[in-house]
């Protein structure tokens, strides 16, 4: 039984590794326009079991950023877990830069 717990916990081993993602935004507000997004891709750094990784397709790796709700003007959005659809297992570590800046304007 020990050497089963082991090999579960030592033998998948955990890795990080970094991903380039283009951001999309979603929910443009009616008579607004995003003007100058700060960065239209992101580097996300990723963690879980070294198996994981064969999950997640990069292609699919995407940051969406929901704009709902948001009024005419400057705002700054911090990047979190629930702006990509990571696969059960695989969470994000870090996103570089950590936040997006967003001026939305008249059209």
């Amino acid at each position: 039984m020990a050497s089963l717990i082991w090999g579960l916990v030592f033998m998948t081993g955990v890795s990080v590794r970094i991903f380039t993602a283009p951001i999309e935004y979603e929910n443009v507000p009616a008579g607004l326009e995003i003007t100058d997004p700060s960065n239209t891709m992101l580097a996300v750094q990723l963690r879980a079991a070294t198996r994981l990784f064969n999950t997640l397709d990069e292609n699919q790796l995407v940051v969406r950023v929901n704009l709902l709700g948001m009024k005419e003007g400057l705002h700054v959005i911090a990047v979190e877990s629930q702006n990509l659809n990571l696969p059960p297992g695989i969470s994000l570590e870090q996103a570089t830069p950590p936040t997006l800046t967003v001026l939305l304007i008249r059209r």
